[in-house]
Formats: C-alpha cells, structure tokens, sequence
C-alpha cells in the first residue's frame, strides 16, 4: 500500500481523466499555502504537465481559463510570501479565501480536494475526492494521500454528509466573505457529492461499510474506533494526550514513526514506557528514491522528513486505515479543524505488515530509533511562536483596499475595519509593517491599538493588489525575529481591463498573441491544430491563415460562445495601445469584427 515506488505528483490526482472529462469546479482546503505553488495547479486541470511544459503562454492559458473554476480556502496567516513577485499571482486573487482559525490556539488543518468533471458530451459528472497530508506549498517531505473517484446517484449517501456539511461550512468560515456565484458553485459541488457512490478501491472488504469521513472540528464528534490488537501510527508531531487517543490500549502492540524530535519531547511516563518497546521508527534522512526524469543519469532526489499522518488499526481480522491530516496531539482531536478518511481492508493488502514491508511498503525507508534527551527550545523559539499567534490574528482580520485613479495619479488605499489588535503576549519592542505585494519595499508602520489607512502611490494599474504583506518583528542584531503572511484585503475600484492589460503584457509578438488566443480556443472545445497537425503549444511561426484560426473559433462559436468574449477583451486592451496595435496580426481588423457580430448574434438568440 505504501511502496515507496508508487508515487504521484498532487498535480497528476487533480488532472482530468483523459476520457474526455473536463473539471466543472475544485475546491481544496490547505492550511498553509504558497501562491507559487498554486500556480501550477490550474495547468494541472487544463490537462498540462506543469513537469514537462515551461510555456508561459500555456501557464497564461491554464491560469486565465480556471480562475473562475477554483476555490481554496486556507488558514489565515499562513500564506507564505514569495520571494518574487510574479505579476500573474494576480489571477488567484479569486481563488484563495482565509479563513479564521476555529477558536483560539486551535486551526484550521484539512488538506482535502474535491473536484467534479463533466464529460464533453454533458451527460456523465465524475466527482473525486484527493484527502492526505499534504499542504500546498513546494515542501518535500514524505507525505501519503487517498485519491477515490465515483459518480452521481439518485439517493443521498449517508457515508458523504460529514464532507458535505464542511464543504458547506467553508464560505462561512472566510471573514472578508465569498462572492454570490463561488458559494452557488461550491453548493453545487457539495450537493452533487452528496449523491456520489465511491469506487471501491481493490483489497478493501466486501461490506458496505468500508469508508468513512471523519472531519474533526468543535462541536463535531471526535470518535474513530482507535481500538484493535495491532497499528501503525505514523504522525510528524506527537504528544502524551495525542498517543493517548491514538493508542488507546497501550498494551497492544503498535509501530510508532515520528520525528527524532518529536518522540525526544515526550512526557516522562510515555518515554519510560517507549523505552520498554522496539517499535519507534524514524524516516532515515539519507534515504533518497529515483527521479524518473534523470534515472538514466542516475541521479537521485533525497528527502526533507516526515510529514504523512497515517493510523493502520487491525481488528477484527479486518485493517482499519486512517489517512489525511491530523497528527497524534491533543490540538489536532480537540479543537483544530481535521479531516481523515477511513477505509477498511484486507490484512494483506492494508494491514500493518502490508505497509512495512521492506521491498514493497514504507519500511524501506524507515531505521529505528532510540529516545535521546530532548533537544532544548532556541531562545528564539518561543517569541517566534508568539509573533505567528499574532500574525495569524492579524491575518484574520477584515481590510479594504481602494483604488484612487485620476488622469494625473494612481494610488490604492488600505484601510482595516476594526483596529489592528495587539496581542497581550507580544514583547513592548514589536513593530508591525504592511506593504503590498506587488511593489518591492516601501512598507507602511502601523500602529497596535489604530485602525490601518494608509495610501500607496503607483505607478502603473499592474501594481494594483488585494494582497498585502503583513511583517511582525522583534529584537535587533542576531536575535531578530521576523515573520510574515499575505493577507487578503477585499479590492474596491478595480478597473475592470486590469486583469486584461496583464495578459496583454505578456504578449511580445504576434506569433504569442495567436498562439495564446488558439489556446484559448482549445481549452473551449476547439481542437485547435494547424494545417501540418502540430498543437497549439507546439506551433511555430504562422500567419493566420496557417493557423486554423477561422475553423477554431467556428468551433468554440458552436460549443463556448463566451470564450469570443473573452478575447474580445483581451484585443481591445492590446489595441489601446501603439506596441499592443503593432502585435494584432495583418487583417485581423477585417476578420474579428464578424466575428464579435455572430457573438452577438447567438446572445441575442437571432
């Protein structure tokens, strides 16, 4: 079940079935986030291999396409800010929504993706499920997931309702809200799930009963059966009261896989007690499997740890499996927002020996380990965790950002709608800074206590961003403290063309301009293939004629009406300007016009 050869990029789980499906809406739940990292996954959906394509105009196409199409909702205060700013982060702008930690010292931790696909003749929806362990973000440590696949029936599924009840929750959760049409979409997935009957994957039992949703939250019941005569807990973090739950009946045996540093900070009568087992395992950090692009070459990719959350039960003679998020500690079954899904299987297939083997399973990469003295805290360590507490606070909290435009200046002001909060455990020396993400410095120093209003010039409508860049620090020299978060202001005064004059910034020639309107075509439905047969990402120089342009947009007039308007705008924010009329292909003017008249002509039904 867990052989260290089988593995998956998450791009490849939320990628299309090739069978003519194409994705209707995702949503994913992640508690912390990296927006490059989310870049990738739109390419994902539209079919793309991110790993093999390094096209901007496709990663153009991809982003433009399904921005409307996902929702990923993630815990405040936990969006990393990347290092450089890449002006398409603004196309995700729709996509992530913060949410507000359940209660305090407590978050919200599901990694969950469920997504629904249609198929091209519109009379079959597929819906999946992806719930593991991973967050998305770029880190590379051993993480485990469950990918289950089904389709709509004409009953409700008893087994859906705790997934649709948090797919429901979710917009609620977000403080700055979800526009109408996202929720309608989300209800609409949640719905349809809720009437999905799962394939059963192979080697589980035969009852009905070998799924289960358990998502852990307040005032949601906590209650797998832990109980059973042999498991395997796997869980990067651990602590007494979490073994307590994980391992109910202590005397039972068990193989516990950890961190060194974990299983080293455990109580004194779980390591009296753990002293008396052979059964800690650590992942052995020399531990490196092949990269199936430079096999040949021989190179090898090593690992960053552990990460997976996995609990394997047997009872019964039948192997309970537990997978997703939440870590054998208190916080993640008392409070944080938690997702694992169960499903019941074969001994031999699911079964603890299963997962250990050492030629097919996780043992391969395992080494035993001995309790060492605990490794004492950094002086640091602790004010680090204060300032995320109150970052993750701040992030929380509601900003506006308003566009101010004149013929002589530009300029975006962010405003808090209640006072920025001062945590009581913050030290006296704390200094709290915002900045927009898209321009480089000139931060703003706030003031705890005072509601944020502070006004940033421009100097161009691409500078224009939701996203801003919340820095808490303290200390000076060697001992400074810094951590930071992007945080997500609701964006009042947005040009309607600001989206567009980024697309049209992207194009340099007209070769780049076709090739990304046939993109687009393609995505609607077009096949999109020149006269020799290449694809559109594959199409060198052309002129229009060679391009198939005519019989491509014939065919999205026919299947996607909407994408003309689309390119519509896209040619008239090109065409304001004098590069932008010089990149618009010879005889478009005489081509486009009818084109944007039969549009208009479908939408008034004539």
């Amino acid at each position: 079940m867990l052989s260290t050869d089988d593995r998956v990029l998450l791009v490849d789980l939320l990628t299309p079935p090739e069978d003519g499906y194409h994705l209707v809406h995702a949503v994913a739940t992640t508690f912390t986030l990296d927006l490059t990292a989310l870049l990738q996954i739109p390419l994902a959906l539209a079919g793309t291999d991110l790993s093999k394509s390094k096209d901007p105009i496709s990663i153009l196409q991809a982003i433009t396409k399904y921005s409307d199409k996902i929702d990923v909702f993630c815990q405040a205060g936990y969006v990393s800010a990347p290092a450089k700013h890449n002006d398409l982060l603004a196309f995700l702008e729709k996509i992530v929504h913060q949410v507000k930690a359940p209660s305090p010292g407590h978050l919200f931790h599901p990694k969950l993706w469920a997504l629904r696909f249609a198929n091209d003749r519109g009379d079959q929806d597929l819906f999946r499920i992806v719930c593991g362990s991973r967050n998305l973000t770029h880190d590379r440590s051993w993480d485990v997931a469950i990918c289950l696949e089904g389709t709509r029936t004409n009953r409700r599924q008893a087994v859906n309702r705790p997934i649709y009840d948090l797919l429901m929750s979710l917009a609620g959760r977000v403080p700055a809200g979800v526009p109408t049409a996202r929720k309608r979409a989300i209800k609409e997935l949640a719905e349809g799930i809720r009437n999905v009957e799962w394939e059963r994957p192979e080697g589980v039992v035969s009852h009905n009963d070998w799924l289960a949703f358990h998502v852990f939250g307040p005032g949601l019941p906590t209650s797998p059966n832990m109980s059973g005569y042999n498991r395997l807990v796997a869980s990067p973090f651990i602590n007494d009261a979490g073994l307590e739950i994980a391992w109910p009946d202590g005397e039972k045996k068990c193989v516990l896989i950890s961190r060194a540093e974990s299983f080293n900070a455990l109580g004194k009568e779980w390591r009296e007690w753990l002293e008396l087992q052979d059964n800690l395992r650590v992942v052995n950090e020399a531990a490196a499997i092949p990269d199936s692009e430079s096999e040949e070459a021989g190179l090898r990719w090593s690992l960053s740890g552990l990460h997976a959350k996995l609990y394997i039960v047997e009872r019964d003679k039948e192997a309970h499996v537990f997978l997703g998020s939440a870590n054998a500690t208190s916080a993640a079954w008392g409070g944080n927002d938690e997702l694992l899904i169960e499903i019941i299987g074969k001994i031999g297939t699911y079964g603890v020996d299963a997962a250990l083997d050492d030629s097919s399973g996780f043992g391969f990469i395992l080494i035993p380990h001995s309790l060492d003295d605990p490794i004492p805290e950094k002086p640091d360590d602790e004010l680090r965790r204060t300032l995320e507490n109150a970052l993750r606070d701040l992030c929380s909290q509601t900003y506006t950002a308003t566009v101010e435009a004149s013929d002589e200046s530009l300029a975006l002001t962010v405003s808090s709608v209640e006072s920025l909060r001062h945590s009581a455990a913050l030290p006296p020396d704390a200094v709290l800074t915002f900045q927009l993400l898209t321009v480089n410095g000139n931060p703003h120093k706030a003031q705890f206590g005072e509601r944020l209003n502070h006004r940033w010039q421009l100097a161009e409508v691409e500078e224009i961003t939701p996203f801003l860049v919340i820095s808490l620090a303290s200390g000076s020299g060697a001992s400074r403290v810094e951590v930071r978060a992007v945080a997500l202001a609701r964006l009042i005064g947005d040009p309607p063309d600001r989206l567009d004059r980024i697309l049209a910034s992207k194009f340099d020639n007209t070769e780049k301009f076709l090739r990304f309107i046939l993109l687009l075509l393609q995505l609607a439905g077009s096949e999109g293939e020149s006269r020799d047969g290449q694809g559109a990402g594959e199409l060198g120089a052309y002129t229009m004629a060679q391009s198939g342009l005519l019989e491509a947009v014939l065919a999205s007039l026919a299947s996607s009406p909407g994408t003309i308007d689309d390119i519509d705008r896209i040619v008239k924010q090109l065409g304001s300007t004098d590069r932008g009329r010089e990149i618009i292909p010879d005889g478009w003017a005489d081509f486009w016009p009818s084109v944007v008249e039969a549009r208009s002509q479908l939408r008034s039904g004539q």
